[in-house]
């Protein structure tokens, strides 16, 4: 029976691929190329996808997909790096598995092209499913094209920028840097957007009919400045339960530090050759080696 990476190959040829740099990337074209990737990220997930009517209710089934699409709905982002994600897990468990044999150099080479190969299939049905459910409301079969398209091009391009990141010339991997871009996005959102947001009478304002800063940190400017009572101004930013308050930017703050402590944490285990017992070295011990992926378990489980 043919290997099954041996059997693919001919597919992958069609496939963009980095070659791995010559030399050591310098550190601040490694963060140049990381801040081009969360760009372009940044820029698609800006971009709406044309030709695209976005009506989610509840009751539709594009609806309970959405855990499929975490990033901007309607924008060329749609999917996030669901796909890359998805089929990162798949390769490893098959070539852990022996389903798909990797016995050198060339077979890894093969099943990174496979992994790219099976991202873009992913960011194609996903694609598809989306647009047969209703995601983008009811469009015919040309418009309904053009949107897998669009979904399929922007997914290529993000699979491309993931290559080059985790090739050398970016910091860690594209997936990795894709993802601390959305949670950046979310926290800068929560803390300082201007935005305003209609909300259930939670407040006095509220009640009014006046609209909310979504930003915690705008919004309890615009409280103790426009309030008469200081104290019950500085209560509103901190503790308002219907948008984001600043006891939650306070808190995602300083999980973010004691996640960064807790990485840079080791020990230093001294050991000894077996034949050279004179010789002693030191192996690093982390505390923490899992990086983010028990994260996007978890968020896809819940």
């Amino acid at each position: 029976m043919p290997r099954l990476l041996k059997v693919i190959e001919p597919l992958l040829q069609g496939l963009l691929d980095v070659e791995p740099p010559a030399k050591r990337v310098p550190y601040q074209s490694r963060v140049m190329w990381s801040l081009a990737a969360a760009l372009v990220y940044i820029s698609l997930g800006q971009v709406p996808v044309f030709g695209a009517e976005l009506k989610l209710k509840s009751d539709s089934a594009a609806f309970f997909l959405g855990g499929l699409a975490p990033a901007n709905r309607g924008s060329l982002a749609e999917l996030g790096v669901a796909p890359m994600i998805t089929a990162g897990v798949l390769m490893a468990v098959l070539a852990n598995t022996r389903v798909v044999e990797v016995k050198n150099k060339g077979d890894r080479a093969l099943l990174q092209g496979a992994t790219r190969l099976v991202a873009l299939v992913l960011t194609m049905a996903e694609a598809v499913l989306l647009v047969a459910c209703g995601m983008y409301g009811d469009v015919g079969l040309l418009k309904g094209t053009l949107i897998v398209a669009q979904l399929t091009y922007a997914g290529a391009l993000l699979v491309a920028w993931d290559q080059l990141v985790s090739k050398g010339y970016g910091l860690g991997s594209g997936v990795s840097v894709f993802i601390g871009v959305t949670a950046c996005e979310s926290v800068v959102a929560s803390a300082i957007s201007l935005r305003k947001v209609a909300t259930a009478a939670a407040s006095a304002e509220a009640a009014a009919g006046a609209k909310e800063y979504q930003g915690a940190i705008i919004a309890l400017i615009h409280a103790m400045s426009s309030r008469p009572n200081k104290l019950s101004a500085l209560g509103y930013g901190l503790f308002r339960g219907n948008l984001p308050n600043l006891l939650g930017v306070f808190t995602t703050l300083a999980v973010f530090m004691l996640t960064v402590l807790a990485w840079c944490c080791k020990q230093q285990l001294p050991v000894k050759y077996a034949k050279f017992r004179a010789q002693q070295a030191q192996y690093p011990i982390k505390l923490l080696y899992e990086s983010n992926i028990p994260l996007i378990l978890f968020s896809t489980a819940a």
